[in-house]
């Protein structure tokens, strides 16, 4: 009987464990796409007033989406924020300043952060 317990008790322990381990992962993702949302937040709200001056330190904060590795390329490639997955090709189709590019950015910007959001 007493051995019973002890399994049972060693049983219990161990998905006590596992439940906090789970938990401590959830609170963690949590707060990372709290810190991104916030981020991307800032990063829309500087790039509607001052275009890429200001975004680059931003930017460069930004955890890379894991899913596709190319969070807002072109908005990276404009800023000359370092990324292994785009090249300044991009700039050669979307030229700095145009109506494409601002449009491509905001799409950027809205893509990224509804991925944020659908991932919640």
């Amino acid at each position: 009987m007493t051995l019973i317990a002890l399994i049972v008790a060693l049983a219990q322990v161990r998905q006590a464990r596992a439940d906090a381990t789970a938990a401590r992962k959830a609170v963690a993702r949590e707060r990372r796409l709290a810190f991104e949302l916030a981020l991307l937040a800032e990063i829309y709200d500087q790039w509607t007033i001052t275009g890429t001056q200001h975004i680059r330190g931003h930017i460069s904060a930004l955890i890379v989406d894991p899913t596709s590795e190319k969070d807002i390329p072109l908005l990276r490639v404009a800023t000359g924020t370092k990324s292994p997955w785009v090249s300044n090709e991009l700039l050669s189709a979307y030229p700095r300043g145009s109506e494409i590019f601002n449009a491509r950015v905001t799409q950027e910007l809205d893509e990224a952060i509804r991925r944020r959001i659908e991932e919640k």
